[in-house]
């Protein structure tokens, strides 16, 4: 990626520096090695608090691009460039005697960085990997409820459907038994049972099953023993009203006849 070369401090003086002789092109170059290593020793000075450091930072770096821009725009003498140069291969080689001493002495810790960088990394990788595996899953899972869902859902409607036949089939069962039950309450002269069973056979003819012909030959059996109830009703009302009190009557008066009753 192209960069922008017209407002950085060292592009300006390695522009005008390309435009002299070899001589003062090399002394360029070690100008910017001894602003290189004065950047670099103030920044990795820890004797001073951090607010001194960067202001004593930027005193040298301005005070050395000034150093550098006016000698190179002045006409100085071969002696004085000569004499730069060299101090500025002095402080090149005590910056890389600096730089090779502080990595001698923090390799320990450079190493143990970038061990636990290196851990680091694989235990995110391997964390990304679970989470992912975990993600899928359970998508996988809810698909799957989703299915049994559906699974259940018509299960259940089966279910119900079942219950409600059943509840049909054994209320089809009470009737074809209810004709019995009614004689036999009818022989004991329970009329108070044979009544309600009667009424609640009728409530289901006239209602859930009021359209189900199959059930009409039932229905026509119940009406018969509705209608025989009845009569029997009135009967045994009749007996004990007339009947039973006129044979009593005379029973007491054997000479009464039955006109006389009357």
């Amino acid at each position: 990626m192209a960069t922008d070369t017209t407002t950085h401090p060292l592009h300006s003086i390695l522009s005008v520096a390309s435009s002299r002789s070899r001589q003062e092109n090399f002394h360029t170059v070690f100008l910017v090695l001894e602003f290189l290593r004065s950047f670099c020793g103030a920044a990795m000075s820890g004797d001073r608090p951090r607010r001194m450091q960067q202001g004593s930072l930027h005193e040298n770096t301005s005070a050395l691009l000034l150093n550098m821009i006016r000698t190179l725009t002045s006409n100085s003498s071969a002696d004085q460039k000569e004499l730069d140069r060299r101090r500025l291969e002095a402080g090149f080689a005590e910056t890389s005697k600096e730089i090779d001493q502080l990595v001698l002495e923090h390799e320990n810790d450079v190493g143990t960085c970038l061990e636990s960088f290196r851990n680091v990394s694989t235990r995110i990788t391997a964390c990304r990997e679970k989470v992912h595996s975990i993600r899928s899953s359970l998508l996988t899972c809810r698909s799957l409820l989703q299915c049994r869902r559906d699974d259940l859902k018509r299960l259940w409607m089966e279910n119900a459907q079942q219950k409600h036949v059943s509840t049909i089939l054994a209320q089809i069962e009470g009737l074809n038994r209810l004709g019995t039950e009614v004689e036999s309450a009818m022989a004991a002269s329970n009329y108070y049972l044979a009544a309600n069973s009667l009424n609640e056979a009728d409530l289901l003819f006239n209602g859930p099953f009021s359209n189900i012909d199959g059930l009409n030959q039932l229905r026509s059996q119940l009406l018969d023993l509705s209608k025989k109830l009845v009569e029997r009703i009135i009967n045994d009302i009749t007996n004990h009203l007339i009947v039973r009190p006129f044979e009593s009557h005379v029973s007491f008066n054997p000479t009464v006849t039955k006109y006389q009753a009357f």
